[in-house]
């Protein structure tokens, strides 16, 4: 398993983790709500409660829901920033395969008009290449990638499209063959 798979490993475990964290939480937060309503009930059919009382229980549910929430927040602040780091990592490794002297072709989108590859869009789904995936990964606004599988799937997917279009005998696609061995290393 390489470095990139452990990680992507690691988050995926972290992840679950930190799901498996929430709904603990929420879990113990409904045993609460549940526990003190019936303590209410019990009060009031034995006299009832004072309003202090009340008071005080809302309150402790109140700061138990904002802890909760800060909790959840930290957390998430945690797990996006060990992303950004992953994310940032990869870009090194994606400096290095487009440093490559075959990376060119893989640059920009293709040419489909200035080619004359007329059936492109019939045989290719989803274009892509290393200019793309870099203005995904330099996205702030949330639209960008969120995990690095994704950007390892584009990566993949710029090689499988140059393979998938191009003839085994045709340069690009041994280009492609020969990075996608590269980046799979």
């Amino acid at each position: 398993m390489g470095s990139v798979e452990m990680e992507d490993y690691k988050n995926r475990v972290d992840g679950v983790l930190a799901q498996v964290n929430t709904i603990e939480k929420k879990v113990h937060e409904v045993e609460q709500f549940y526990s003190n309503n019936n303590k209410k009930q019990s009060n009031n059919s034995k006299g009832g409660s004072s309003s202090k009382e009340k008071d005080k229980d809302k309150d402790r549910h109140v700061v138990s829901i904002k802890k909760h929430q800060q909790d959840t927040e930290s957390r998430e602040a945690a797990a996006s920033k060990r992303m950004q780091e992953l994310i940032r990592q990869f870009g090194t490794i994606l400096r290095q395969i487009t440093q490559h002297k075959w990376a060119r072709p893989f640059m920009e989108p293709v040419d489909v008009e200035g080619l004359g590859l007329d059936d492109y869009y019939e045989v290719i789904d989803k274009p892509m290449d290393f200019s793309t995936i870099k203005k995904q990964m330099e996205l702030k606004d949330g639209t960008g990638y969120k995990h690095v599988r994704e950007i390892c799937a584009d990566v993949r997917l710029i090689f499988k499209n140059a393979m998938k279009y191009n003839d085994e005998k045709n340069d690009v696609h041994v280009m492609a063959k020969t990075l996608l061995a590269k980046f799979e290393e």
